[in-house]
């Protein structure tokens, strides 16, 4: 195995006493602080365009979703009402139709029909009718001018 070399140090050129001599630190003199400038710093704002318009957006949905609610509010007020009057309505109909059904005379009718010559159903004539109707003509149809132009342009025919 190589041996290791031997470190050997220089002391033969050192003398005690010969080593630089350590300095002192300058003493600190106080710090001035001079008064600062203070310049208006403009603050820039960013503003994101989509954003931005995603929160018009909000806003007038916001207002419309008010809007709808009012409305279906004084709706739902007009409906409330209108049932009610329909229940009045009702109530006074069945009344009128109780006071019509018991106020007439059936015999007082009866005699009236008589006197300007009606008679009974079954004490009347019947007898049957046959009739039949003209059969319409038919309008001619956006095809059937179609057809008669065709008809038109290759034979020379003309519409009846």
């Amino acid at each position: 195995m190589a041996q290791k070399t031997e470190i050997q140090y220089v002391g033969q050129f050192y003398v005690y006493g010969s080593e630089a001599p350590k300095q002192e630190p300058k003493p600190k003199k106080p710090r001035v602080k001079l008064p600062e400038l203070h310049l208006e710093r403009l603050q820039k704002v960013y503003i994101d365009p989509i954003a931005l318009g995603g929160v018009v957006v909000a806003l007038v949905m916001l207002c419309l979703l008010i809007t709808g609610a009012f409305h279906l509010r004084d709706t739902r007020m007009a409906y409330d009402s209108m049932k009610a009057k329909l229940v009045e309505l009702k109530r006074e109909n069945a009344q009128l139709s109780h006071t019509y059904h018991t106020s007439y005379n059936l015999e007082d009718i009866r005699n009236k029909a008589e006197r300007i010559g009606m008679v009974e159903a079954e004490n009347a004539e019947c007898f049957t009718v046959f009739f039949s109707l003209p059969k319409e003509e038919e309008e001619p149809t956006a095809w059937d001018d179609f057809l008669w132009l065709l008809s038109g342009l290759f034979s020379g025919a003309k519409r009846n």
